[in-house]
């Protein structure tokens, strides 16, 4: 009978300050050590996002494998996107921040023209 493996465990928040972001990763190997399963979960405040591991013979266990590279490999491509488009997206929030900041102050929202511009909204 084959080597038993340990089983696997981890769960990393996401966010650096509060938040209930978090990855959770779990994998076992069944009893006798004919199969395992595992489950990545990725969740923020509202939802989860669950990717199932599982393999009970050589080829389920590549499919799996072959599952989470391309798991990564599209993770580390949408990373290389991010980092080539940071500075544009920055400034373009920048630029929308201070566009707004201009307009409140050269508009300034009066309490009566909210509550018209809301019965206008019904």
């Amino acid at each position: 009978m084959a080597k038993k493996i340990k089983p696997y465990q981890s769960r990393k928040f996401l966010n650096k300050k509060e938040g209930l972001g978090a990855i959770q990763i779990t994998f076992e190997q069944w009893l006798y050590g004919y199969g395992c399963d595992g489950t990545i979960s990725i969740n923020d405040c509202y939802r989860t996002v669950s990717v199932d591991v599982s393999a009970h013979d050589e080829k389920s266990l590549k499919e799996s494998y072959d599952k989470l590279a391309g798991f990564i490999d599209e993770l580390l491509k949408f990373q290389d996107y991010l980092s080539e488009n940071y500075e544009a997206l920055e400034e373009s929030f920048k630029k929308a921040r201070e566009e707004r900041k201009k307009e409140i102050k050269t508009k300034p929202l009066r309490f009566t023209q909210l509550v018209e511009d809301i019965k206008d909204a019904e």
